[in-house]
């Protein structure tokens, strides 16, 4: 019994460092691509409404 109960809280122990580390590393490091950049100087030339 003692044997089924490190066991199982070494496996719940691995879950929660799994998980923590899976949500503290689900951020995008790079905006998508379809933003720019604007802090690089790619301004816009002219406002997005005059492109349509």
């Amino acid at each position: 019994m003692t044997t089924f109960l490190i066991l199982t809280a070494l496996l719940v122990l691995v879950e929660l460092l799994v998980g923590v580390r899976f949500l503290r590393h689900d951020r995008p490091s790079a905006p998508p691509p379809s933003h720019l950049d604007w802090s690089a100087g790619l301004l816009p030339s002219r406002p997005y409404a005059s492109q349509l």
